[in-house]
C-alpha cells in the first residue's frame, strides 16, 4: 500500500512541476528562486539530506498524528500549516513535497535525473521512513503502555494479574 501511494505521489508532483516549468506558470525571476533553492538542497551531500529527512519525516508524521487526534477542522488546519511550515523553515527535508522543487528544476534543465535521484529522492526517502517510522513507533508504545489500567499497587492491573 505504501509503495503505491508513495508512486502515485510522485507521479502527480512530476506532473504537477512538467505543468509549472512547460505552461510558464512562474516570473523567471520566481523560477530563478527555486532554481536557486534546489541548487542549495542539492548542494548537502546524500548524509546531510538523509539526517534533514529524518527530521522531515517526523514532522510530518507527526502533522498525521495530531490532525487525526484533533477533532475540529479549524484545529487541523492550523496543525498542517504550522508544522508543515517548519520542513522548508529549518531546511529540512521531504520526498514528496521537495520533489516538486527539484523535478521543476530536471524539467527545467538545470538538474540531471539522477541528481534527483541520488542526490534528493534516495537519501530523502531513506531519511523521512527513518524518522517518520521512529516517531509512530514511540507514538504507539506510549499508548499502549499508557492505556494498560493498574491500580494504587504499583505493577498490579486491575485483574490481579503481575503487571511488566
Amino acid at each position: 500500500m505504501w509503495a503505491v501511494v508513495f508512486a502515485s505521489n510522485l507521479v502527480g508532483t512530476a506532473i504537477f512541476a512538467a505543468a509549472v516549468v512547460y505552461g510558464h506558470l512562474l516570473q523567471p525571476g520566481a523560477m530563478e528562486v527555486l532554481l536557486g533553492e534546489v541548487s542549495h538542497k542539492l548542494g548537502y551531500g546524500f548524509w546531510a539530506v538523509v539526517v534533514k529527512g529524518i527530521f522531515g519525516g517526523w514532522l510530518v508524521a507527526l502533522v498525521v498524528w495530531l490532525v487525526a487526534a484533533s477533532r475540529d477542522t479549524v484545529s487541523q488546519v492550523l496543525i498542517v500549516y504550522v508544522l508543515v511550515s517548519l520542513i522548508p523553515a529549518a531546511g529540512l527535508t521531504h520526498c514528496i513535497a521537495g520533489s516538486a522543487e527539484v523535478l521543476m528544476a530536471v524539467f527545467g534543465g538545470e538538474v540531471s535525473f539522477g541528481e534527483y535521484l541520488g542526490g534528493f529522492l534516495i537519501p530523502t526517502t531513506l531519511g523521512n521512513t527513518i524518522g517518520g517510522v521512529f516517531l509512530v513507533t514511540l507514538l504507539n508504545y506510549a499508548q499502549v503502555i499508557g492505556s494498560k489500567k493498574k491500580t494504587s499497587l504499583a505493577g498490579y492491573t486491575d485483574d490481579g494479574q503481575d503487571g511488566p
